[in-house]
């Protein structure tokens, strides 16, 4: 078994819409600003990258903001977490910039465009960490060897030539990672790679770090109680784990889509 990650909690986010998308993995961008106005006045605290990997937070509690995707409607929420003071990380699958989503089902509304280099070039000198979401959004643990290190490793040299900058950090492709994926995780170089809730037991810390994910049904109440109460000791803690369960059991099936 491996040692606990000590680091502050993490909270994922997907896609920024004002208009309901299929599946949940969407809020508002005034659902967003309610929830950090609430986090940031209960006394938490949103660190940069750099400081959470520190494992310190300081007196006050503190959490690292993610995004998934890297689709262009996140630029909604630039100006948001700005204006905050807030730093974010964004994983974008490296291979697809500029391009619009076509490794999930066809739903209404998820043929988003991802962002493109010269956004994300924006966005990190505006201080957000650019992450690796896989080179394809491939899940990852169906990858024969050779896929597996052109996904990660592969992936991640393409996305830092195109970025002029390092990819420290991992975000696995639905959640989805063993023992294969997390060990090439590691010979890829990454300093941390993390999971959507929980994941399989045994793995090293750094490489399975959990996310609390926020969706279009959260509200500022149920993103603290995240925070406050990760292991569920409470029944509002239990709920959250509850929903945030059934909501990425289906999304998981996503994984299944062959496009």
């Amino acid at each position: 078994m491996s040692a606990p990650d000590r680091r502050s909690p993490v909270l994922l986010y997907h896609r920024l819409s004002e208009r309901p998308l299929a599946a949940g993995t969407w809020v508002r961008p005034r659902a967003l600003a309610a929830q950090l106005d609430a986090l940031q006045a209960a006394g938490w605290r949103a660190l940069a990258v750099d400081r959470w990997l520190q494992a310190g937070g300081g007196t006050r509690p503190g959490f690292l903001l993610t995004f998934d995707d890297g689709t262009d409607d996140l630029l909604a929420g630039r100006e948001l977490l700005a204006s905050r003071g807030v730093p974010a990380v964004v994983f974008v699958p490296g291979d697809l910039l500029g391009r619009r989503n076509r490794w999930e089902w066809p739903l209404p509304g998820r043929g988003a465009r991802h962002l493109d280099v010269t956004a994300l070039r924006e966005l990190a000198d505006g201080g957000w960490e650019i992450g690796l979401h896989g080179a394809t959004h491939r899940d990852l643990t169906r990858c024969l060897a050779g896929e597996l290190a052109e996904e990660l490793g592969g992936g991640r040299r393409r996305l830092e030539d195109r970025l002029g900058r390092a990819v420290r950090l991992l975000s696995y492709p639905y959640g989805r990672v063993d023992g294969r994926v997390a060990g090439a995780a590691r010979a890829a170089g990454f300093a941390a790679a993390f999971v959507v809730s929980a994941a399989p037991p045994g793995l090293p810390a750094a490489l399975a770090i959990p996310r609390r994910p926020v969706y279009c049904v959260d509200t500022a109440r149920s993103v603290l109680i995240k925070l406050r109460d990760p292991q569920g000791r409470t029944s509002a803690g239990r709920w959250e784990l509850w929903k945030e369960r059934g909501a990425h059991g289906v999304g998981r099936l996503t994984a299944l889509w062959r496009p």
